[in-house]
């Protein structure tokens, strides 16, 4: 399953960065090209930080107390009363 994702995952990202790579030589004059190159710029950017999101999301809420989550970080720390 892991190494169906992964492909998966390679691949999206592979076609995200080939789309703005297209866009990436336009004519600074032409304003269409210029915003279907920041609209695919975002899209990318976007696209990469949800992967990321969602990897560090899934890992925190299986193992709450691995290493550098959120519950590690206040072992140690005093309750609340």
């Amino acid at each position: 399953m892991a190494s169906f994702i992964g492909g998966q995952v390679a691949r999206s990202i592979h076609d995200h960065f080939q789309d703005l790579q297209s866009k990436r030589r336009f004519d600074p004059c032409d304003l269409a090209s210029g915003r279907a190159y920041v609209a695919s710029y975002v899209s990318f950017i976007h696209y990469v930080e949800g992967l990321d999101s969602a990897a560090r999301r899934a890992a925190e809420s299986h193992y709450p107390d691995a290493p550098g989550t959120q519950a590690d970080s206040h072992k140690g720390t005093p309750a609340l009363s």
